[in-house]
């Protein structure tokens, strides 16, 4: 199972949990549309955003400015 399909099953048995009536076949197919325009890509636990060091300078340079 690839990581779009893995998250598309993750998120129709969490929505069959909170909505047990669902037409699961259905929302899948609505889902997977939906899906299918992004990039996702699964973060590991612990593993840190790419830019994230970036971000943060940049939040403390403009509150340096600021200041």
């Amino acid at each position: 199972m690839n990581q779009g399909e893995q998250i598309l099953s993750d998120l129709v048995a969490a929505l069959k949990e909170l909505y047990p009536n669902i037409e699961v076949e259905n929302t899948k197919n609505k889902l997977s549309t939906v899906l299918s325009e992004y990039y996702i890509r699964r973060v590991e636990l612990g593993e840190v955003h790419p830019d994230l060091e970036d971000k943060i300078q940049l939040f403390i340079s403009a509150r340096d400015l600021k200041d």
